[in-house]
């Protein structure tokens, strides 16, 4: 439950109301507060999909199907629209919580766009004091570094191809047993470096300095944010990075794809695909989205 969200809503008295995960019992509350200003707008975002939620049978069958489901259902007359954030995502709120078609509306994740001369200003700056000139090609990971972002796999894949114009920086927390592993490939290859977690602005300005951007499994916000930053990203072909960013990216499923791309990748096939890339950011450009849902 979220404490004291009665008293918030009655003493902010608010115009619009954006409620931010489909899977709690306090849309309860916010459903009664409708009823009672009826003039107030009530959306539902909804993260969830078969990746992230509803992955063992208790929870997928008593949490989400049951309680959450029901919670959703007793309110949705009070709902304008329920934003999903993926193509899993809508999947998932039409089988599991059997959302109609007519509420479902597309936000997705974004980004802010920075101009030109910023991205540049930041590109040159870091670029430089890393030691990495413009014929050198500069790949970021990150996250919360674990088996399933496939970490050990990017470093394998990396440590494999002997190319002296390919960095690779890896940027995020790491437990305590894949440290080791992390070390190992430090020590044998001077071309990765290890930054540890960085804050929101700090990861943004290293996004604007690289070239491409690798996120082997899993989705998350720093992808579409690598977009809106100028990188071109290697993602895993899932239904939604298809749907959004079609021939825009690389398209990584195996290993043996991220060899291949390290081994073949060049600064005009970058340039190739960055040309793609105006339709998507304006997509993902959290400017134009905030006035677009303004409407």
């Amino acid at each position: 439950a979220y404490s004291g969200l009665w008293e918030i809503m009655v003493d902010f008295k608010p115009d619009v109301i954006l409620f931010h995960g489909a899977a709690a019992y306090e849309i309860n509350t916010v459903g009664k507060y409708i009823k009672k200003f009826p003039n107030v707008k009530f959306y539902v975002d909804s993260h969830e999909d078969y990746l992230n939620s509803a992955r063992g049978f208790f929870s997928k069958n008593i949490l989400y199907k049951m309680l959450y489901k029901t919670v959703l259902q007793r309110n949705l007359k009070y709902v304008e629209s329920v934003f999903y954030i993926t193509k899993e995502t809508s999947v998932f709120l039409k089988e599991v919580y059997k959302i109609p078609e007519n509420k479902l509306r597309f936000l997705p994740l974004g980004g802010e766009v920075p101009s030109t001369e910023e991205r540049e200003k930041f590109r040159r700056n870091l670029r430089d004091e890393l030691g990495i000139d413009d014929n050198h090609i500069l790949c970021i990971h990150s996250g919360k570094l674990d088996a399933f972002k496939r970490t050990g796999d990017i470093l394998e894949s990396f440590s494999k191809v002997k190319r002296d114009d390919l960095r690779l920086i890896i940027i995020g927390s790491i437990d305590k047993s894949f440290e080791p592993v992390m070390e190992s490939y430090l020590t044998r290859d001077k071309r990765i470096k290890f930054l540890g977690w960085k804050k929101a602005y700090e990861l943004k300005q290293y996004l604007m300095a690289s070239d491409l951007y690798i996120q082997f499994r899993g989705q998350s916000a720093t992808m579409q944010q690598s977009v809106c930053n100028g990188s071109i990203v290697a993602v895993y072909p899932y239904e939604s990075h298809l749907d959004l960013l079609k021939d825009s990216c690389f398209y990584i499923k195996e290993k043996e794809d991220l060899i291949t791309l390290f081994g073949t990748i060049t600064i005009d096939k970058l340039h190739s695909k960055r040309n793609m890339n105006q339709e998507i950011i304006n997509l993902l450009d959290y400017n134009k989205i905030s006035r677009f849902y303004e409407n």
